[in-house]
This record gives structure tokens, C-alpha cells and sequence, in this order.
């Protein structure tokens, strides 16, 4: 495969765990631009001095519980948190996760392909072909998903 994957998510994504009234929304710093923006900011920033933007891989977390009182949905925030999701997450300014850091003794690793979402794109047709090193197959398979 030549060239770079890129991969910006837009806008936020809801997690919610019914069971025990909670969710997060987190929240992603891509902006989603025309072209013509793009150019127009590019050459703004030329003239005038450019402005500088967010990465892109950055995000916000807010974390909630909901409760019903008096026949009403109450949202209490229970944390909120930011970071970087290639390096870190930080919850309430408490280093949750970092990329380098070392895994805990207690985490259980499960080793095996299997064990990946059915969602992965490891699992994807294309791929698998490629890993049996047949070009040819791989090639129309790729082309299969991105007619869709």
C-alpha cells in the first residue's frame, strides 16, 4: 500500500452505558472544511499572518450521569477530561492513559485475532488477501468496498 492513511473524526461520539445511567460524549477539534476554504484560509494566512489551528487528533471527554427527579432528566457531570488520541488521556487532570507507559501488572492482555471487533479492518476481505500475498484478489476486493 503506498501513500498516508488519515483519518479525522468530525464532530463528537456518544458512549452510553444504560445500566448505570452514565455517558460520555467526547468531542474531536477537526474541523470539516470545503476546499475553497482551505485555499482561502491558506492564502489569508500568507497576507496577514496565519492563525494557528488545532491538531486535528485532539479531544474533549464530559462524562454524566442521568437521573430522574420529579419526573424530569437531571445530567450531573460526574468528570470531564481532554488529550491527544494517538498519546494520552487525561481525566480530571489525572494522566489516565499515556502511549509509553508502561501496561499495569493486573491488565489481562488477550492474545489472538479473534479477540478484535468484527468491525476491525484487519478483518476486511482486502487485507486478509494481502496477508496470503495474492495481489490480484486483494486488488478487486479493495476495489469492491470502495465502489460501495
Amino acid at each position: 500500500v503506498v501513500g498516508d492513511r488519515r483519518l479525522n473524526f468530525i464532530q463528537s461520539a456518544l458512549v452510553a452505558d444504560k445500566k448505570n445511567k452514565v455517558s460520555a460524549e467526547i468531542s474531536f477539534a477537526y474541523e470539516d472544511k470545503s476546499t475553497m476554504s482551505k485555499i482561502a484560509g491558506k492564502f489569508s494566512g500568507l497576507l496577514f499572518g496565519s492563525k494557528s489551528e488545532p491538531p486535528c487528533d485532539l479531544y474533549t471527554i464530559n462524562i454524566v450521569k442521568f437521573q430522574k427527579k420529579d419526573g424530569e432528566i437531571l445530567r450531573d457531570t460526574i468528570c470531564t477530561g481532554s488529550g491527544c488520541w494517538v498519546s494520552h488521556m487525561e481525566i480530571d487532570g489525572k494522566l489516565m492513559w499515556r502511549y509509553d507507559a508502561p501496561v499495569p501488572k493486573d491488565y489481562e492482555w488477550i492474545e489472538g485475532e479473534n479477540n478484535c471487533l468484527m468491525s476491525d479492518s484487519t478483518r476486511r476481505e482486502d487485507i486478509m488477501l494481502l496477508k496470503i500475498k495474492d495481489l490480484e484478489k486483494a486488488q478487486k476486493e479493495k476495489e469492491k468496498i470502495e465502489a460501495r
